[in-house]
C-alpha cells in the first residue's frame, strides 16, 4: 500500500500587533474627553480668580502698565472707610 503524505502544517499569517490607542482605552478615554471641560472651566474660572487675587495686593491701575506689591494696605483702607464699613454692614443684614 502506497502512503499518501499529509500536506505540511501551514500555520496561519500572524497580523504584526498593532499599538494600542489611547482611544481604546476606557480609563484614557475618559480623561481625554473631560479634558476640555477641564481647560475651560480653568480659564473661565482660575485665570480671573488669580487675577483678582493678583490685583487685590498690588496698586494696579487702569491706565497705569506697572504694578507694585502693597500686600494688604488695599485691605486695611477699604476697612477704614466709613462708607464702605457701613455697606458691608448692609450687604450681610440683607
Amino acid at each position: 500500500m502506497s502512503e499518501v503524505a499529509a500536506p505540511p502544517l501551514v500555520r496561519p499569517r500572524q497580523r504584526p500587533r498593532e499599538r494600542p490607542r489611547i482611544a481604546d482605552s476606557e480609563k484614557w478615554l475618559g480623561r481625554l474627553m473631560l479634558a476640555p471641560a477641564i481647560s475651560y472651566i480653568f480659564l473661565v474660572v482660575g485665570v480671573p480668580f488669580e487675577l483678582a487675587l493678583f490685583y487685590s495686593l498690588t496698586n494696579v491701575t487702569v491706565t497705569g502698565r506697572h504694578a507694585e506689591f502693597v500686600g494688604l494696605d488695599n485691605f486695611r483702607g477699604a476697612l477704614a472707610n466709613p462708607t464702605f464699613v457701613r455697606a458691608l454692614g448692609n450687604t450681610f443684614v440683607f
